[in-house]
């Protein structure tokens, strides 16, 4: 019994108040205080900011198809989240992708999680694809946690004509 108490008290950390959990961590209850927000940027392994008016390009898949990476970050939410990533046309609004993601996002401090990588498929390399090189489009992730708890973003982008090298 005293061996049961010991493992016990040794796997709970507290800090110097004598309350539990990791206050840098999403899995603390206080980090669920406040309102969930997010953040929509870029990246393939890691999140890279985006401001309105900032480029993308297209990315090549092995496939032969057309993506744009999408990637995002949160705060104040579970760890497994549904994203709705939606690309659509700025001058008419007409949807050139639709992806649903259910993720277990990557721990970051501050009550944060971050997700990189997400594909915003744009179909096969074509006429239609190379049209909408110089295209200005908005970049739109929905969020909502195992809990319901819920964030968006959007930013106003352009797909840029050629990828740097």
């Amino acid at each position: 019994m005293l061996f049961l108490a010991l493992v016990l008290v040794s796997c709970t950390s507290s800090d110097d108040s004598g309350a539990t959990g990791d206050s840098d961590t999403g899995t603390d209850p206080a980090c669920f205080a406040d309102a969930p927000t997010a953040v929509i940027g870029t990246g393939e392994t890691d999140f890279e900011s985006l401001a309105d008016g900032d480029t993308v390009y297209m990315q090549h898949g092995a496939q032969g198809g057309e993506h744009i990476l999408g990637s995002l970050r949160v705060w104040h939410m579970s760890q497994i989240v549904t994203v709705h990533y939606t690309i659509a046309r700025e001058d008419d609004g007409s949807l050139v992708s639709d992806q649903t993601f259910r993720v277990a996002m990557i721990e970051e401090p501050d009550c944060a999680y971050m997700y990189p990588g997400m594909y915003g498929y744009l179909g096969l390399t074509s006429e239609y694809t190379q049209t909408l090189q110089n295209t200005n489009v908005i970049l739109n992730m929905d969020a909502t946690d195992s809990d319901g708890r819920s964030a968006s973003d959007s930013v106003g982008v352009l797909i840029g004509q050629d990828a740097p090298t």
